[in-house]
């Protein structure tokens, strides 16, 4: 009965998210409070559970949240993601991009928390999206959307990747192993069949793109805003060095979890390959 129970929670949060469009945090409250309930855990055992699970959940991963978004700020400020995307668009050809750009989200991206690499790449992935075709902007969104959870569920030091190595007492280099192979290859296979249902028409651009006058104007004038700063002489770093924010703290973590595995590790390394 828990599992049936466990099926009916989880169909009625997406039912909410999907359908109904009730906030995910309060879908999440409900389908755990009726699970609690059905399995006969009780009311106040319920509410201990959740709260805990949260408290425990946000003390291994809370201060993984704030640098996320502080080096999501660092990348904006840098013009991080367009240079990719010239990059890209450069080395892979425009045809291409929707797989180049959902492998540097799975891979690279990761540390950055989910809702700021949306904020961040969703303005470039509209701007790039005439330069692949009609189905551009459809394909680069689902590219997108593809390789940043393939990233944030495969990928050290993905959230999701931490937390679940944390509560299931995983090593992070075991699961670094596998998900450097599984996140790039995941989301290129999700971006491969989201691109043959595009072609078959699935997407019907009357139907499923809406214009948001607002977000265009906003966008519209930051395009101006970095034009203007470019015409002034405002420098920024390459993009190589625009990355090192990213990269370092990678290659920290994945020196300190490949030591734990190898069993060479030291309380000084131990520092260094801290997520956080």
């Amino acid at each position: 009965m828990v599992a049936l129970h466990t099926t009916i929670a989880i169909v009625a949060i997406v039912a909410l998210i999907i359908r109904f469009k009730v906030d995910p945090v309060i879908s999440l409250i409900i389908g755990s409070i009726y699970l609690g309930l059905a399995a006969g855990v009780g009311f106040e055992k319920t509410v201990e559970a959740i709260t805990g699970g949260f408290g425990e959940i946000m003390a291994k991963v809370g201060l993984l949240i704030g640098f996320g978004v502080l080096i999501g700020s660092l990348l904006h400020a840098m013009g991080t993601f367009r240079k990719l995307v010239g990059t890209l668009i450069g080395v892979f050809g425009a045809k291409r991009m929707p797989y180049a750009m959902t492998t540097a989200m799975s891979t690279i991206f990761p540390s950055i928390y989910v809702d700021v690499q949306v904020v961040l790449a969703s303005p470039v992935a509209r701007s790039a999206a005439p330069h692949i075709g009609d189905r551009g902007l459809p394909h680069l969104a689902g590219a997108i959307g593809a390789g940043i959870f393939a990233g944030y569920v495969f990928m050290i030091p993905g959230l999701a990747a931490i937390s679940i190595c944390a509560l299931l007492d995983i090593k992070l280099g075991n699961w670094l192993i596998y998900g450097i192979i599984l996140g790039p290859l995941t989301a290129i296979l999700t971006t491969l069949i989201y691109g043959l249902l595009l072609r078959a028409g699935w997407w019907k651009k009357d139907r499923d793109e809406e214009y948001d006058e607002a977000l265009a104007e906003l966008e519209a004038q930051g395009l101006a805003d970095a034009e203007a700063g470019a015409s002034e002489g405002t420098r920024t770093p390459p993009l190589g060095v625009a990355l090192l924010p990213i990269l370092i703290p990678l290659l920290m973590i994945a020196f300190g979890a490949f030591a734990e595995v190898l069993e060479f590790n030291t309380p000084f390394i131990d520092f260094l390959g801290n997520a956080t």
